[in-house]
């Protein structure tokens, strides 16, 4: 399990983006489900950025 901000970096470097950008505080805004921001990610997000969450 990483410990540190720089270890979740480097094991999962999309996963920042992936919760930051689909996640964030205005997140009702832009979606209206949980569902629906996965489903916006995944259909935006490479094989190879998938793999990295």
């Amino acid at each position: 399990m990483p410990q540190s901000r720089w270890e979740y970096r480097e094991r999962f470097p999309e996963l920042s983006q992936f919760l930051g950008g689909h996640f964030h505080q205005d997140f009702f805004d832009e979606y209206a489900s949980y569902t629906e921001a996965v489903d916006d990610y995944l259909a935006g997000a490479s094989e190879t950025d998938r793999g990295n969450l």
